[in-house]
């Protein structure tokens, strides 16, 4: 392996939580060399600890689960994948859709005309409503709490609007 490689490798093993001895015995690199990379490149030790923990975990767990419930829990965490990813799928369409909406303040509407006896469909683009531009500004909304981008409160805070008080009445002039 070239020198980069090594390095590269040493990089990896500490960042899944192996402390500089044993990186220095399995890659040949001298302790100095593997202090000075780390501190140069600001390489994160354990920063996949939390990984190797899951799937030491899963391996125990699997020790004593037959072939029959490894495929069927296999088969669930596929589709429960396969489900997640679809949905942020959506909701990044959704999200670029909105944008999109409420970048141009247009929509395009299919309409049936008839032409020459035939009836025909055309794409017209037309000015939003009031109530278009509330439900692309709700889709927007949606999308981003699907994604993470824009959060909510947890449950355990409770916002209430009848607890609300009036700081400054509102005056007329």
């Amino acid at each position: 392996m070239s020198r980069k490689e090594l390095l590269s490798l040493a990089k990896i093993l500490f960042e899944c939580g192996l402390p500089y001895t044993h990186i220095s015995r399995y890659t040949g690199l001298a302790l100095s060399v593997l202090h000075r990379e780390a501190n140069k490149n600001a390489w994160q030790k354990g920063k996949h600890a939390e990984y190797i923990n899951a799937a030491l975990t899963q391996m125990e767990r699997q020790k004593s689960m037959s072939r029959e419930e490894k495929y069927i829990a296999d088969t669930i965490v596929d589709a429960a994948a396969a489900h997640k990813e679809l949905v942020l799928s959506v909701a990044i369409d959704a999200a670029s859709i909105a944008k999109e909406i409420l970048k141009t303040r247009k929509k395009k509407t299919l309409v049936k005309l008839n032409r020459e006896g035939e009836d025909v469909l055309e794409c017209v683009e037309e000015d939003l409503s009031l109530k278009d531009l509330r439900d692309a500004v709700e889709l927007a909304d949606k999308a981003s709490i699907t994604l993470g981008i824009n959060p909510r409160f947890s449950s355990a805070v409770s916002v209430s609007a009848q607890k609300a008080k009036v700081i400054a009445p509102f005056r007329r002039e």
